[in-house]
């Protein structure tokens, strides 16, 4: 009967993966041995379960260690290997399991989810390796031996059916990832060592969860401004949502400079309270420091399957430094919602015209152009296919004024009376939430932090020790977004990106943010 050596896991598609030269840090310790000969390793490995928590435009405090397990498809193991490298980064040996070969069990540990039992194996060499673990990798059989820049896609880091998520080595406070594990020359003694030679392993996924508050205001997903407040009576429908703005490139294992890069008692939001050796808060992707168009995936044009409220969606890690941390570098949810203002239909188009915020139907439209036009004796008629979306100068398709195309006169009458025209076609508008991983408990912006604005934006070192982490997702962490209250309508199109900083004075949707076991950070936002 074979030796076993324990596997344990915790809460926290085989697609090809372009990747881009990035060599593996080197981890010291002791040259490995090279002898051949009986020598035998037993190994643990331990998935942290992972932490919740974002906080929003006016979120509440999560701590850093909160976690929640999530869904069984997200800690499933299809298939497991192991590589034991040299000093410098060499492989000497891997060993790749299916699932047949993995037997978990629930553990009662604090922070595991399950174990599993492995053989322990017979390697080629003697003395001490690296170990590094891939789970349900799609980065085919030469692995991330170095950890490469790849060009990845979601459901590289989870599978199609989301039931195969890609984990690896979780780094450690001080940046290493690599784990020291030493050869025994009996199976007895390799099994003995095994719960020395822990590998701790997080998913490479962040996870959003977006859904709307209950109680006050709220009817299911709509959303009534009470009285007393601008805009009283409006009715703001939630729809549905996808995240917009997310990374398309990403290190397979989390890049993070430990207590060098981010001393301890300048960045303490960075390191677990509880779980410092194996648990890290933060992370340095290949666009952390340097923005270049095309390194994100942009909606321009709404997708036919969104998200429902209370879904879900997964991403590659999206972080920076604090002087790009700019609207157009952001992570951000994108919701669709019909507004209906009051005393009108809902699902009708409604209308702004000039700088005016008046909401108008279509026949207080007409009677505004009439007037312009001083056509006090014809009907002004809309012609609603050429009402689009969005803002516009009124031209001669718009209308007719007694059956007839306006001339070139009457039309700069009304150009020149109304200004331009909004369209809210069918009511529908878009609010968008950057999403946000410290969030304002941690990193707080907001009154008397304006005067900070112009060294907020030019991320100088002072700034980056208050806000660095404010925004961006990271992996192994769940950000659940809740829509609390909305203000007034949203944008009539998809919100265009800038290069702004991320942080704005005027907000019009406010949510909260947490994040869970996943780490789970969660965000608040009024809209």
């Amino acid at each position: 009967m074979k030796t076993k050596s324990i596997i344990a896991m915790s809460l926290m598609a085989a697609l090809a993966v372009g990747c881009s030269s990035d060599d593996i840090a080197g981890d010291g310790g002791k040259n490995p041995g090279t002898a051949e000969g009986q020598a035998y390793i037993g190994v643990s490995i331990s998935l942290p379960v992972s932490r919740p928590g974002m906080r929003g435009i006016r979120g509440t405090r999560s701590t850093n260690d909160d976690y929640n397990a999530g869904v069984a498809n997200e800690y499933k193991v299809n298939t497991l290997t192991i590589r034991y490298l040299d000093n410098d980064g060499t492989e000497k040996k891997s060993f790749t399991y299916g699932v047949a070969d993995l037997n978990w069990e629930p553990s009662s540990a604090a922070g595991i989810t399950t174990t599993a039992v492995l053989p322990v194996e017979k390697v080629g060499f003697s003395g001490t390796a690296y170990a590094l673990v891939e789970i349900n990798s799609p980065f085919g059989e030469e692995g991330i031996v170095k950890n490469d820049i790849c060009e990845v896609t979601a459901n590289n880091l989870t599978g199609e059916k989301k039931d195969d998520f890609f984990m690896t080595n979780t780094v450690w406070k001080d940046g290493h990832y690599l784990v020291p594990v030493t050869t025994s020359d009996t199976k007895d003694k390799a099994q003995s060592l095994a719960a020395t030679h822990t590998i701790y392993v997080e998913r490479a996924a962040a996870k959003v969860q977006l859904n709307v508050a209950e109680g006050d205001g709220w009817n299911t997903s709509t959303y009534t401004i009470p009285a007393g407040q601008t805009n009283a009576g409006a009715a703001i429908n939630i729809q549905n949502w996808v995240l917009d703005v997310t990374n398309k490139k990403m290190f397979p294992i989390r890049k993070f400079g430990g207590t060098n890069s981010y001393p301890v008692e300048s960045y303490a939001r960075l390191y677990s309270a509880s779980n410092a050796d194996f648990r890290t808060y933060w992370a340095e992707d290949p666009n952390y420091s340097a923005y270049e168009n095309g390194n994100f995936n942009v909606i321009t044009e709404y997708p036919e399957k969104p998200n429902d409220l209370d879904g879900v969606e997964y991403c590659a890690e999206n972080t920076f430094d604090v002087k790009n941390q700019c609207q157009n570098q952001t992570t951000r949810a994108l919701i669709k919602a019909v507004y209906t203002p009051a005393g009108m239909q809902a699902g009708a188009s409604w209308f702004t015209i000039g700088n005016s915020s008046t909401a108008l139907n279509a026949n207080t439209l007409a009677e505004r152009i009439k007037k312009a036009a001083g056509a006090a004796d014809d009907a002004v008629v809309l012609i609603d296919d050429a009402f689009t979306a969005g803002q516009k100068e009124f031209n001669e398709t718009m209308f007719t004024i007694g059956g007839e195309t306006p001339n070139p006169v009457t039309l700069n009458k009304v150009k020149n009376a109304l200004g331009k025209v909004t369209t809210y076609k069918n009511g529908v508008c878009y609010y968008i939430v950057r999403i946000k991983h410290f969030g304002d408990e941690i990193c707080p912006w907001g009154p008397p932090y304006y005067d900070e604005y112009d060294e907020y934006k030019d991320g100088g070192d002072d700034m980056s020790e208050k806000y660095l982490g404010r925004y961006g997702v990271v992996r192994n962490n769940w950000y659940k977004v809740t829509i609390n209250s909305v203000s007034q309508p949203g944008d009539p199109t998809i919100p265009e990106l800038t290069d702004k900083q991320d942080d704005e004075h005027n907000n019009y949707l406010q949510s909260t943010v947490k994040i869970l076991d996943w780490a789970v950070r969660n965000q608040g936002v009024d809209l």
